[in-house]
C-alpha cells in the first residue's frame, strides 16, 4: 500500500473523532435552545393566567360602578367603570401576546373581545337610560339577566383558553423529554463510535506501518519491488529514503580478489 494511504487514514483518524465531537456539541446547544423556550412558555402561560385574571377583574370593576351608579345616582361611582373603559384594551393586547399563537387561540380570543364589547355595551346602555331619567328601564335591562349570561360566557371562554395554553404546554414539554432522551442516546452512540473509530484506525495504522516496514527482495535479480516495480537497491534506497549511493569494495572482497588473481 502507498504511503500517501496512511496519510490518508491519519486524516481520517483526526477528521471522523473530530466531527463526532461537534455533532453532540451542536445537539447541546440545540437542547439548551429548547430548555430556554420551555421555560420562556412556562413564563407565558403564567402570565397569560395573570392577565385573564385582571381582565375579569376589571370587568367586575365596571359592574360594581354601574351597579354603585344605578343605586345612588352619584357620578364618582363611575370611577370604577371608566377605569375598566380605558384599562380593558391594554389588558386584551397584552393577553393576546402572552397566549400561545395559533388557530384555537386566536379564535378564543376574537370570542373574547366580542362578549367583553357586548357586556361593556350592555353597561353603557344602561348607565345612558340612567342619565336620562330612565332608571326603571336600565333596572328592566338589567334583571333580563342578559350581563350575567354573557360574563358567564366570557368566564366559559377564559377557561377553555386557559385549558389550551396548559395542555400545550404539557405537550411541549414532553416532546423536550423526548428530545433529551433521544440526545442522550445519540451522544453516548457517538461516543461509544468514536472511540471505537480511534481505536481501529489507530490499530490500522500500526498495521499499515509494519508492511511498510516489510521489503520484498528477488535474491535472483537483486532487485526490490517497491510501488509496484521491480528496482535496484540502490534506486530503492534513493526513492525511499531519499539516500544516494556510491559503489566501493569491502576490504575482505578486495583480498579475496587478490587471492584469486595470484593463483
Amino acid at each position: 500500500m502507498k504511503h500517501v494511504s496512511t496519510r490518508t487514514w491519519l486524516l481520517l483518524g483526526l477528521l471522523v473523532p473530530s466531527l463526532l465531537i461537534i455533532i453532540p456539541a451542536i445537539s447541546s446547544v440545540r437542547s439548551k435552545n429548547a430548555l430556554i423556550e420551555s421555560y420562556d412558555r412556562i413564563a407565558r402561560a403564567m402570565e397569560a393566567q395573570s392577565e385573564m385574571s385582571r381582565l375579569l377583574g376589571t370587568l367586575v370593576d365596571a359592574e360594581t360602578g354601574q351597579r354603585g351608579y344605578l343605586l345612588t345616582n352619584k357620578a364618582y361611582y363611575l370611577a370604577p367603570y371608566e377605569r375598566a373603559v380605558k384599562q380593558l384594551p391594554e389588558h386584551l393586547a397584552v393577553l393576546e401576546k402572552r397566549l400561545i399563537q395559533d388557530a384555537v387561540q386566536n379564535e378564543r380570543m376574537n370570542q373574547l373581545r366580542d362578549l367583553i364589547s357586548a357586556r361593556m355595551s350592555l353597561i353603557s346602555r344602561t348607565l345612558a337610560l340612567s342619565e336620562q331619567g330612565k332608571r326603571d328601564e336600565a333596572m328592566a335591562l338589567i334583571q333580563t339577566d342578559q350581563g350575567l349570561r354573557t360574563m358567564d360566557a366570557i368566564r366559559a371562554v377564559m377557561g377553555e383558553m386557559q385549558t389550551h395554553e396548559e395542555q400545550s404546554l404539557i405537550s411541549h414539554q414532553a416532546q423536550l423529554a423526548d428530545k433529551a432522551r433521544a440526545n442522550s442516546v445519540l451522544m453516548l452512540t457517538l461516543v461509544i463510535a468514536n472511540t471505537v473509530f480511534v481505536i481501529g484506525v489507530f490499530a490500522l495504522v500500526v498495521y499499515l506501518t509494519k508492511l511498510r516496514n516489510l521489503v520484498t527482495m528477488c535474491a535472483w535479480s537483486r532487485t526490490i519491488e517497491y510501488e509496484g516495480e521491480w528496482i535496484s537497491f540502490e534506486e530503492y534506497l534513493s526513492r525511499r529514503f531519499n539516500i544516494s549511493t556510491s559503489h566501493g569494495i569491502s576490504p575482505k572482497e578486495a583480498q579475496r580478489a587478490l587471492d584469486e588473481m595470484a593463483r
